[in-house]
């Protein structure tokens, strides 16, 4: 076969492999879980409080316009860029003005959140109705609306805690702002841009408002900050993770089996990362981040092992080579030209084939068994990634959603939650890098140490320069890996700690039974 054709037809298998993996790294969030993610960026600029209480300086008197009728409450609001909960919307506005774009007013921020919040009760009214009567009492009569406290709107800071059983209406329904209320088929900010049109009809001074090039720099930026966030895999749907402005949960949909986008994923990211789940729900007694750490180190005992059917007939091959490299040692002794005298360099092949294929060897099965191994590696960094239940809690001070090298750079992981987030992303990181560092080079330090015992004919330039080659093969991919690990989720980078420790102990059982079989037959 000629080397052009074998380069073409290498050329398409790998692009059909490419094109197969995709499906294990797509996203499982949907629309919806984008949404509920994009609003604790972005939950306005307002900020509600009771009229019983005594009034902040400004405030204003809260009315809704609920289905085209319009309700007074007993609340009553501000509108400020408050450098806190306004964080993002400044930020954007900055680097607004930076670019020479104009940012709306703050009456065009209020007056969206005024919107939105009309919307939310609307949806709520209609989806729960029968129990809005708990927090909400609404007066068609006297169209008015009588909230139990500013907390039926937001959330209070201080229920950030509990914040999953202290939701209020904007917490739960203003998702809606960035999702698409009318079709089934939802598409993200479709909601947003009929708002948008609304807003900037009811303003009397349309310099107020969003140009366009402010909107598509405000969908460019809000896009931009939840682009990293693909843990939405969940078989429950909940509360996970932490986004926005006070690093709150966004509640993520239930995904069902039926929900893939490709054969692997449904064979294998699906599966994994729901197991991930629910054997971490299985352990939550004994913490979030404790329960998702023993559930990954489940996982990769159960996906290792179920590997060993694969890699077991490589192994045997490993184990047999070893034991003939006195028998290859001698044919190498017969052609020590090989390196440079093609006729030699064949004959040498020929009878090294010769002899694997006697003893049934087949050199071919290592690079098989990674053409195995490396798509259920990617379909289980496609599970870690998308693992909602791995994005929650945290263990000393470390979310294992984060990469490694985002906690470890981030000034505020050796300042926040006692300072150990950055330190246990360091200490993890290392612990990984040696694990894979030993994992990888035991097995050539085994074989060297069983080549002592061969006795040396003569030295083979040829022979010598594949052991070379495949020496720095080793070393080149141990350092992709290292560096990969550095910059994947800490989940990810635990299992790979896991798994390198799963290789040790499989290396050295390997090598004592190769060590017995080898003495027996002495």
């Amino acid at each position: 076969m000629k080397k052009s054709l074998k380069f073409g037809l290498s050329g398409l298998a790998l692009a059909a492999g490419v094109l197969i993996l995709t499906s294990c790294t797509a996203s499982f969030c949907s629309v919806t879980d984008k949404a509920h993610i994009l609003y604790l960026f972005d939950y306005g600029v307002t900020a509600y409080y009771e009229d019983t209480v005594d009034k902040p300086e400004g405030a204003e008197e809260l009315t809704v316009t609920v289905n085209g009728e319009e309700y007074s409450t007993n609340l009553v609001f501000t509108a400020s860029f408050d450098e806190v909960n306004a964080k993002y919307i400044n930020k954007i506005n900055t680097a607004a003005e930076e670019a020479y774009i104009r940012s709306p007013s703050l009456n065009y921020f209020k007056t969206f959140d005024q919107v939105v919040l009309n919307k939310t009760i609307e949806k709520a009214r209609a989806d729960i109705d029968p129990l809005i009567g708990t927090e909400i009492v609404i007066d068609d009569t006297l169209k008015h609306i009588d909230f139990q406290d500013a907390g039926s709107l937001l959330c209070p800071a201080d229920q950030y805690d509990d914040y999953s059983n202290n939701k209020g209406l904007l917490d739960k329904y203003g998702y809606i702002k960035y999702e698409d209320s009318a079709n089934s088929k939802k598409v993200l900010w479709t909601n947003w841009d009929i708002y948008n049109q609304e807003v900037r009809s009811s303003l009397s001074n349309i310099d107020e408002a969003a140009t366009n090039d402010y909107v598509s720099f405000y969908k460019t930026k809000m896009n931009s900050y939840i682009s990293s966030y693909r843990s939405c895999l969940a078989i429950n749907s909940g509360d996970y993770g932490t986004y926005g402005v006070h690093s709150l949960p966004a509640e993520i949909q239930a995904k069902p089996w039926t929900s893939w986008k490709g054969l692997l994923e449904f064979l294998f990211v699906w599966p994994i990362a729901a197991l991930i789940d629910v054997l971490a729900s299985a352990f939550a007694a004994v913490g979030t981040g404790w329960a998702s750490i023993l559930s990954i180190l489940i996982v990769t005992i159960i996906v290792r092992t179920l590997m060993l059917f694969v890699t077991f007939k490589q192994q045997k091959s490993t184990a047999m080579m070893t034991r003939l490299q006195p028998d290859v040692a001698k044919i190498q002794a017969k052609y020590p030209n090989a390196n440079t005298n093609k006729m030699d360099k064949q004959r040498l092949s020929e009878e090294t084939a010769r002899l694997y294929k006697k003893n049934k060897i087949n050199p071919l099965t290592s690079i098989l068994v990674m053409l195995i191994q490396f798509p259920v590696f990617i379909c289980v960094w496609g599970a870690m990634q998308s693992a909602a239940i791995l994005s929650s809690g945290q263990l000393f001070g470390l979310r294992l959603s984060d990469s490694i090298s985002a906690t470890m750079f981030n000034a505020a992981s050796w300042t926040t939650a006692g300072g150990m987030g950055g330190l246990t992303a360091t200490i993890l990181f290392v612990l990984m890098a040696a694990a894979q560092a030993v994992s990888m080079l035991l097995p050539r330090w085994l074989q060297k140490k069983k080549g002592k015992n061969i006795p040396k004919l003569s030295k083979n330039p040829s022979q010598a320069s594949t052991d070379n080659k495949m020496k720095w093969f080793t070393y080149i991919m141990l350092a992709m890996i290292i560096f990969m690990g550095f910059s994947l989720a800490s989940g990810m980078g635990a299992y790979w700690l896991f798994g390198a420790m799963y290789s040790i102990v499989q290396s050295l059982v390997t090598h004592l039974i190769t060590e017995r079989k080898t003495k027996k037959r002495r």
